[in-house]
Order: structure tokens, then sequence, then C-alpha cells
């Protein structure tokens, strides 16, 4: 039988399992720990799965009429259709005593592991270096416990450990890595390690300036990653010469440049190397990004990587955009914990919003995928008005902080960065 098939018989029966089930709710609770949606195969299946997770995360009970309605409200199209949901009770009901639901789900965890672990494996082969040998043996390793479930933590035991780290934070409290806007840092408390950071903005809105921004001021502290998806060497380093100079940026392009600002130029070249800045151009593909960070944390004990932006890394997992981002997202958050470092990474929000009356952009606005939002920390997304040179932004989730609120930047037209406003 095609592998497809029998992806499709686990992830369907699975899926059938979870909607019959007299006791469903406990066994979703059981399995969604280790089980995401970005594990199946099959679009269709994913989105059914993601929409009973969902049901049951807000104390429903998914059967096939709520997933149904869910899928409809969700308007996936052809990608997913409320009959999709109904057509599960057609599986054939014998499947169903073979294995628990449990079985399913370990089965199509374990197709997603193998899948990561021959990547890796492959990666291992090509390695030139034994650095690289190493760094890969350690990925093959993480996929080979990706699936497995995390143990609980106890408060008996735990409690002491956290006293002790507050202590430690009430003794340095430069713990968090402070980006210089000063309303952000008050509400986020700086970039701590281990966690993520979203920038979700429109094209042209300046999120990939105020990203440069945040770089710059916290690599005079602490070194700073900067994966460029987007912009090339040339156009990234002259924006930091503008910010240093105050040349603008259009006669930096041009190169209408007076000798007096070009003598401003030469000024900023001890000044922007010594900041601590790593950049990487080459990295497109995620595998890549993650091969090469760790290359930046071994060589150059990074604490802050900065990616822009998103939806232009590649990746080769999944059967559409939507899946392969969610994909490019859990595999930055398993980074960011990994490596325990703080990523900032850029996204970009879908138009609708533009169409609201306030015209101001929601959670749900980051583009092609809700696992963005589920696997970030912090989200902030960015706007501005039609004539308006500054922008406004919303810090629309704060998980580990619980603050959230909106604060506007000016823009510094000379050094062409924001600044507070």
């Amino acid at each position: 039988m095609a592998d497809i098939d029998l992806d499709r018989i686990r992830e369907q029966t699975l899926l059938k399992t979870l909607l019959e089930s007299p006791d469903n709710t406990n066994i979703i609770y059981q399995i969604s720990d280790t089980l995401k949606y970005s594990h199946f195969k099959i679009n269709t299946f994913a989105y059914i799965y993601k929409a009973i997770i969902e049901i049951a995360s807000k104390s429903g009970h998914p059967d096939y009429i709520t997933v149904a309605e869910n899928i409809k409200q969700a308007g996936l199209g052809e990608v997913c259709t409320p009959q999709a949901v109904m057509n599960l009770q057609n599986v054939s009901a014998e499947l169903l005593n073979i294995k628990s639901a449990q079985g399913y789900a370990e089965e199509i965890r374990t197709t997603f592991q193998v899948y990561q672990a021959k990547v890796s494996s492959d990666r291992i082969g090509e390695a030139n270096t034994l650095a690289e040998i190493k760094m890969h043996y350690a990925e093959l390793g993480r996929a080979l416990d990706a699936s497995s479930s995390k143990p609980f933590s106890r408060a008996e035991k735990d409690v002491y450990a956290v006293y002790e780290e507050i202590g430690e934070h009430r003794n340095n409290r430069q713990n968090g890595l402070y980006t210089g806007y000063v309303r952000l840092d008050g509400m986020m408390g700086g970039l701590l390690p281990g966690e993520v950071t979203v920038i979700g903005g429109r094209p042209g809105t300046g999120k990939s300036t105020f990203a440069l921004g945040i770089a710059w001021k916290i690599s005079s502290k602490a070194r700073v990653g900067f994966t460029s998806v987007e912009m090339g060497r040339a156009g990234l380093f002259m924006k930091m010469f503008g910010m240093c100079s105050g040349v603008p940026l259009i006669k930096l392009r041009q190169g209408l440049l007076s000798d007096a600002e070009y003598e401003k130029l030469a000024t900023c070249i001890e000044r922007i190397a010594s900041h601590g800045l790593t950049f990487d151009f080459h990295a497109m593909e995620i595998d890549e990004i993650v091969m090469r960070t760790r290359r930046m944390v071994a060589e150059d004990d990074i604490k802050v990587l900065v990616i822009d932006y998103l939806q232009l890394i590649r990746c080769n997992y999944g059967d559409n955009k939507e899946q392969r981002v969610a994909h490019v997202s859990n595999t930055l958050k398993r980074l960011a914990k990994d490596l325990n470092i703080h990523i900032v990474v850029l996204s970009q929000l879908n138009r609708e919003f533009a169409k609201r009356a306030d015209h101001r952009p929601h959670l749900e606005d980051l583009r092609s995928s809700g696992e963005i939002e589920q696997d970030c920390d912090f989200a902030i997304l960015m706007w501005r008005g039609e004539d308006e040179r500054g922008c406004h932004l919303d810090l629309a989730k704060s998980r580990a902080v619980g603050n959230t609120g909106t604060f506007d930047l000016a823009f510094d037209t000379g050094k062409g960065w924001y600044v507070n406003g």
C-alpha cells in the first residue's frame, strides 16, 4: 500500500476516534501535548485536527457538527470543507478497534519524526568539518526526541529553583536585554532567552528598519545575529551608515555625497565595527537557518537572533504555505529554547485589517498561519496612516508578562530609523 494511503488511514481514523469517543476531551488533552497539526501529512486532516484542538481548548465538545461549523467559519475553501468533516463518518468502524487514539497519534508523530531525522542524517553525510558533524548529530538527537512527552513541573521541587532565579534577577536588574524603546521595554521587561517575539507589519511599514534599530541598540551590550532573507549586504549596511551618520539614505544609494558627508561615513566605521553584530545573508531554508544559528551561537555567542522575514523562509515540509510557515514557526520556537537565545522574527500581515473602521491590525492578521500567534511569546503589530512618517505599535500578546498596549514611535528622517515618540 502506498505511504500516502497509510497516512490517510492513520489520520482519518484518529480524527474519527476523537470525534466519536464519549470521553474525547480527555483523549484530546492527552495527545495534544505532543501531536501538532503540522505533523499531519494530509492537509485537509491537519485543518480538521486543528479545529478539534481549538474547540476543546475553549471547553467545547468537538463533534461532527461543531467541527464542521468551525471549518466553515475559517473559510478555507476547497482546501478543507465542512463536507470533509462529515465524510469521516464513512470511515470503517473496524479500524477504531485496532488501535487506541494514542496509537494512531504515535504513528503520525513517528512519521513526522522519521522525516526530520532523515533530513538531519543527510546533512551529516554532507558535512565537511567536525564542527558541522557535531551540530548535525545534535539536530538528529533532537529530532529523535521531538515527539516525546515532556515531564510535569512539580511545585514542591521547582518552587525553590524559581525563587532563587527571582533573587538573581533582583540582584541583576539588567537580566533582560533592552531595546532602547522606552515604552516597549517597560511593557516587556527586556528580551529574555528562550522566547520568541514576532513583529508583524505590511510591506512599507518599516518593520525591517525597526528590527535593525533593536539589533543596533542591543548589540552595544550583547552579540546579536541578524539573518536577512530579504535584504542584501549592501542595503543593510547602508541603513546602518545612515542610522550612524545622519546622511540621508537616498544619497548613500546614489553616491551623491559631499566631502563632509563622506567623512561622516568614515567616522562611523569604527562605531559600527564596535557593535556586536553578526550577519547572515546566505541562509534561505529553515534547516540552513537552524544550522547556521547554531554556528553563530558556538562561534560568536549571540544572545539575540533577528530574522527578516518569516514568510520568505523556504521549507520543504507540508502541503501548502500555511503548513510550511507553521513548521518554520514551530522550529524557531524550539530553536530559541534549545539555544537559550531570544529570537525576533518579522512577519507579514494580511491586508484585510485596512478595511476595518479603525484600520488597526489584530493578532489573527499574522499572515499564513495561526501557529505564529500560538508559538510566539510576544507579538508586536505595526501600522501607520497614509500621511504619517512615524508608526503605531501594539504589543498585542505578552505571554510571560501579561502587559499589552499601544504606543507610537517617531521617525528620524535624518538617520532613517525609529526613535521614541
